[in-house]
């Protein structure tokens, strides 16, 4: 219904929330290879990961 609502009422303009939203998760992935192209050793690298997942997995259950 809510989805619906939202197409009749911005027409053209849902695609330019969906590069919105698109781009917000890119920007999110870039931020995440980042942070492992910038820890060096294998420890802080098995860390960032681990974090990584924890992000995700909250991100999923939201």
């Amino acid at each position: 219904m809510s989805v619906l609502f939202l197409f009749r009422v911005t027409g053209k303009s849902w695609v330019k929330m969906i590069k919105y939203i698109l781009g917000l998760s890119f920007k999110f992935f870039a931020q995440a290879a980042r942070l492992l192209l910038f820890s060096l050793d294998e420890k802080s690298r098995q860390k960032n990961q681990v974090s990584l997942i924890l992000v995700f997995s909250k991100r999923k259950k939201n």
